[in-house]
């Protein structure tokens, strides 16, 4: 063979398709993608935009440690100008973590957007089971994560810890979020917004997209639009995620979960943690804007210096059978509510309620909205007052015909309704609580996964009807898909006289 015939044909095999397809191992397919063994296949994988297009698979195949490096832009998919706009090559592919991890990621990137381990991951890419450890993520403008500045993609097992510092949009897995999916990712780190808005425990900014199963546990520290999970949330869905961080907000719509809920939705979701804002300051949300906030409750303290409230602190939205028990201080405080003016049914507030007037034990100052079925504790709250609701003793509270005289869907009932929304076993002992915070698998009274539990299992076996409006069958399936199949019999199993 001539040389010059062999140069064209190793030539042919780099580059065969516009893909370079010699420097990693691996043809990019589902079958055999390109494998990232060493910091060296990490760098090539990571400065060459052959490898991103959508189609291609890689897989990390061991824990890399990146200390001593320090990027000045996102590392995959960068933005390579400072000019508005992407001017950069997005992420299409299909990266698999594998259960691997990068350690120590650093990016000071002060002048840049788009910053992240990916700048901007497009519809079609997916990064799935990967770990972001001890990171130092910072950037003074648009777009900063600890995963992907923007995401209009699939994350899927996904999890950042360390710290994030951004601009407007910053978040600690994704700074803006438009359409992407994240499911079953979480994050434990701090997140500190100096930008003035949109600043979140694992999104800053959520516009269409849905969140599945995610969680943030970390500090957040931000202006505008601060919450524990997701700064601002607009028209994006969010069922089964939690936030257990502290939340402080310097000024406005600052909550434990969401700080500014726009039109979206929240359902079977909670927030622990305190929450400190301006005006518009909730123990889940600090606003609810036209938004629907179903089987969902917040447990923080809330404080701030008006429109307070312990689930939110202000909704024009529709809140249903929803509860608060964290003290709520400031002026138009509300045990759940601060300042309504949409429908609020079938929820209860119980945490103290301190502050100027007005304040009530379930809402402060009820505009144009109704209030049904709805309670409060008149011995916990310290008030005998509020704009709605009906104040009860302790004892009452803890009563279970206090609630089903009027139409709460409780478990081992079925003349209120057949979602078994609500969880009240025994008299004295507790507050209603939300059938779907109980073991797994616990779905009739008395308490543990037994025989009982089978029955009411059995009873919704290959229903195909599951979704968000009944609970997921109410909660049989497991893991969201909207039937109860084998899979979910497998979780039942795995739970099968747990909590007895």
């Amino acid at each position: 063979m001539k040389k010059e015939t062999a140069v064209l044909l190793i030539t042919a095999g780099l580059f065969l398709s516009g893909r370079v397809l010699a420097v990693l191992s691996g043809s990019g397919t589902e079958g055999e993608p390109y494998l990232i063994q060493s910091l060296a296949d990490f760098d090539e994988f990571a400065g060459n935009p052959s490898y991103w297009a959508g189609g291609i698979y890689a897989k990390l195949m061991c824990d890399l440690n990146l200390a001593g490096r320090t990027y000045t832009q996102a590392v995959i998919a960068p933005d390579t100008s400072t000019d508005s706009g992407f001017q950069g090559t997005a992420y299409a592919g299909i990266f698999e973590g594998d259960g691997h991890i990068l350690l120590n990621l650093t990016i000071n990137a002060p002048t840049q957007d788009y910053i992240g381990l990916f700048g901007y991951v497009s519809p079609g890419g997916q990064i799935r089971n990967l770990g972001v450890e001890n990171g130092n993520i910072q950037s003074g403008d648009l777009f900063v994560g600890g995963l992907a500045g923007r995401n209009e993609g699939t994350l899927a097992g996904c999890y950042v810890t360390g710290g994030v510092t951004g601009g407007q949009a910053s978040g600690g897995l994704v700074g803006y979020n438009q359409g992407g999916n994240l499911t079953s990712c979480y994050t434990a780190c701090s997140v500190t917004g100096k930008g003035a808005y949109y600043t979140g425990g694992m999104v800053g900014y959520n516009v269409g997209g849905v969140l599945r199963s995610c969680y943030a546990s970390g500090m957040v520290t931000g202006k505008y639009d601060v919450g524990g999970l997701v700064g601002y949330n607009e028209e994006g869905i969010l069922y089964f995620c939690y936030a257990a961080g502290r939340v402080i907000g310097e000024y406005n719509y600052v909550g434990g979960l969401v700080g500014n809920h726009h039109n979206g939705t929240l359902t079977n979701c909670y927030a622990a943690g305190p929450v400190t804002g301006g005006r518009y300051v909730g123990g889940l949300t600090g606003d609810n804007y036209t938004g629907t906030l179903t089987a969902c409750y917040a447990s923080g303290a809330v404080q701030g210096s008006s429109f307070v409230g312990g689930l939110a602190g202000s909704n024009g939205g529709t809140l249903t059978s929803c509860y608060a028990t964290g003290s709520v201080t400031g002026k138009f405080g509300g045990g759940l509510v601060g300042y309504n003016y949409g429908p609020l049914t079938a929820c209860y507030a119980a945490g103290a309620v301190t502050g100027s007037s007005p304040v009530g034990g379930l809402a402060a100052w009820n505009a144009s909205g109704t209030i049904a079925s709805c309670f409060w504790d008149i011995e916990t709250s310290g008030q005998t007052a509020s704009a709605g609701g009906m104040g009860k003793t302790t004892a009452e509270m803890k009563t279970l015909l206090t609630f089903l005289s009027s139409g709460w869907d409780f478990t081992n009932e079925a003349a209120n309704g057949t979602n078994d929304i609500w969880r009240m076993c025994v008299d004295g002992l507790d507050y209603p609580r939300l059938n779907w915070e109980r073991t797994r698998g616990d779905f009739a009274c008395p308490d543990g996964v037994r025989l009982e539990d089978l029955l009411f299992y059995t009873g919704k076996w290959l229903m195909n009807t599951c979704t968000i409006a009944n609970l997921f069958c109410g909660g049989a399936d497991f893991n969201a898909s909207g039937v109860v199949d084998f899979a979910d019999w497998v979780i039942f199993a795995e739970h099968w006289l747990e909590g007895i």
